[in-house]
């Protein structure tokens, strides 16, 4: 299908993108601080406060490409323009795919692969053609599956790839630190997303709907899910007397795909790895019921 390629030349859009305002724009122009202001800033642990103030001063003062300061420490006047040396100019090329990762453009692009390729399959009427020729009905979710799989392999190669290029073309150089635990982070990286397609997959065949399936899909993707456990831990904790040590967010796949890191601890990739086998395996089983006994009907 011609779509396919088009969600592949979509995510190497979106990371190119990404990585362009990751590199090459210098959010200083945004704010009235210097560079290594807003680095103090940053390690102060207070960012959030000092940027949002330095932001609304920058508007008032009607900063656009760049803006007019004067710097105090040696008197002398120097523009700040937006394009230049981004927070990750000089970052590697982990770390930079690090970032496009949990953008979750990959986990968009298979919830709308999911839903052209189960619609194709409801269009077409392939069911009842298969279960006359072959009984065997688990193959059909086992089938579909493998071929989301395939796909989703294919996205988190060219998500990597387009990473690697677009650091070549906006930096003019590619650096590489190499950590031994990127292969582990790529690896659960992958799991995530096969089990947040699975998740997907799953609530397309059930409802019968791809409309319902790629709706909620987006949803996730947007954070909307963790957004309503956050609010429910939120409740929970100051409300029922429930131990913050437990948190409904943590147990979301988007929550655990956004932090996810290489450098993350141990806590934090063997939840990834829980939460991943977990949410695909109930998905499959629940994916195999529906074809098994409502699915052909």
């Amino acid at each position: 299908m011609k779509s396919t390629y088009i969600l592949i030349a979509c995510l190497m859009a979106s990371v190119m993108l990404t990585t362009f305002v990751l590199t090459r724009v210098n959010y200083s122009s945004f704010i009235t601080v210097s560079d290594d202001e807003l680095t103090e800033i940053n390690e102060g642990g207070f960012s959030v406060d000092a940027l949002e103030s330095g932001m609304k001063v920058g508007q008032e003062a009607g900063a656009n490409t760049y803006y007019y300061r004067e710097q105090s420490s040696d008197g002398n006047d120097v523009d700040i323009e937006l394009y230049g040396a981004g927070l990750y100019h000089d970052a590697c090329l982990l770390t930079l795919f690090e970032e496009n990762a949990r953008g979750m453009y990959d986990a968009l692009m298979a919830v709308i692969f999911i839903g052209l390729f189960i619609g194709s399959v409801y269009k077409v009427g392939f069911d009842k053609n298969y279960i006359m020729s072959n009984a065997n009905r688990p193959l059909l979710a086992l089938a579909r599956f493998c071929v989301v799989a395939i796909y989703d392999a294919v996205l988190m190669i060219v998500m990597f790839l387009s990473t690697l290029l677009s650091d070549a073309i906006f930096t003019g150089a590619v650096t590489v630190a190499w950590e031994d635990d990127f292969p582990r982070y790529f690896l659960v990286s992958y799991l995530l997303l096969l089990s947040f397609s699975a998740v997907v997959m799953t609530i397309t065949v059930v409802t019968r709907s791809v409309i319902v399936g790629n709706t909620i899909g987006i949803f996730m993707t947007f954070g909307t899910v963790s957004l309503v456990c956050s609010i429910a831990d939120y409740i929970l904790i100051n409300y029922l007397g429930v131990s913050g040590d437990f948190r409904l967010v943590n147990l979301t796949l988007s929550q655990n795909i956004t932090v996810l890191s290489i450098a993350s601890d141990e806590t934090v990739y063997t939840r990834a790895v829980i939460c991943g086998l977990v949410y695909m395996i109930l998905s499959l089983l629940s994916a195999y019921i529906v074809i098994e006994k409502r699915d052909i009907n």
